[in-house]
């Protein structure tokens, strides 16, 4: 996961000494703290940070309080403490790696309109499990503001699922051109299928050039043309042309 700066962590602990009144008399913080020191001491202090400072703390005290003194010693010493550790991170590992491991996990987050939500699901989810299913089990999940996560272990099928929801999502426009397969030869024209289950109507007049009919005797069931969008009527009819 990138981050902006290295981050590193310690545990401090803490023994004590009492007074009758139960009042300290005598400390001792505890760098690094362990199970055992945990169990048996007063204190689990923990402090997290960067180069730049301290970015979170957490603590739990079996004491009814703890003095400034030990508070200061504590942050003090525990920036010395996760310092030292990061120093030895840095080592290793200076800054995030450019990209995750070939095998890793990988998710990436897309945003489409809320109300596009549901034709990427399909009726009864068929939509959506079927890119699944042709995609080696990708994960995809919704928010209800539109936000898409898709998980999978390699990039190019990750890629390859964002194009199809992007292209289901996508309104088709007037002057669009997409490679359309043929679904039905009528004498009249083609009906052709678009993006989205969409089918379009090429009328005899846009095949861009006289033909005698049948049509069947010049085009086939599943052959592919490239077509433009030429209109799309208010019913949301769209007509084609051949080019």
């Amino acid at each position: 996961m990138p981050i902006k700066k290295p981050v590193a962590g310690i545990a401090m602990g803490l023994m004590t000494e009492h007074d009758d009144d139960d009042n300290i008399t005598k400390y001792m913080v505890l760098n690094d703290l362990m199970a055992t020191e945990d169990f048996t001491g007063d204190m689990d202090f923990k402090v997290a940070g960067t180069r730049d400072g301290i970015t979170a703390i957490q603590l739990d005290t079996k004491l009814k309080g703890i003095t400034m003194d030990i508070i200061f010693e504590t942050l003090d010493r525990s920036i010395e403490g996760y310092n030292e550790i990061m120093d030895l991170m840095i080592q290793t590992i200076a800054e995030p790696r450019a990209a995750v491991g070939q095998y890793a996990p990988k998710i990436q987050i897309i945003h489409i309109k809320p109300d596009k939500v549901r034709e990427v699901i399909g009726k009864g989810g068929d939509v959506i499990n079927g890119i699944i299913d042709a995609n080696d089990g990708v994960k995809i999940d919704f928010e209800d503001d539109g936000t898409c996560y898709i998980g999978h272990r390699d990039q190019t099928v990750i890629d390859r699922v964002i194009a199809i929801i992007m292209d289901i999502v996508a309104d088709l426009e007037v002057g669009q051109e997409f490679d359309a397969k043929i679904k039905r030869i009528e004498d009249y024209g083609l009906f052709v299928e678009l993006p989205k289950k969409k089918m379009g109507l090429c009328h005899i007049s846009n095949l861009g050039e006289k033909l005698s009919t049948p049509l069947t005797a010049h085009f086939k069931l599943g052959q592919v043309i490239r077509v433009k969008i030429k209109g799309i009527d208010p019913d949301g009819k769209v007509a084609v042309t051949k080019i």
